[in-house]
């Protein structure tokens, strides 16, 4: 990442590509950690979740799409 982000000369576009990369990174070393491990996921933590609660993150998540777009409009030059 050090290596690419110096060639990005818009650093808002840099501070994008160092965001994904970063989350890509801790990504990739969860699945090799899990890999590597012979037990389950349960060794880290990982349970199955219920349906309400992917209803509730849904509902959140799209809330929080809507507040950010309307203070997007409201502040826009």
């Amino acid at each position: 990442m050090a290596v690419l982000l110096p060639l990005v000369e818009n650093a808002a576009v840099a501070g994008g590509v160092g965001l994904v990369v970063s989350g890509a990174m801790g990504l990739i070393a969860f699945a090799v950690a899990v890999l590597i491990r012979i037990r389950g996921l349960a060794a880290f933590g990982v349970r199955r979740a219920k349906p309400r609660h992917f209803v509730v993150a849904a509902v959140l998540g799209f809330a929080a799409y809507v507040l950010g777009t309307i203070v997007a409009v409201i502040y826009m030059p």
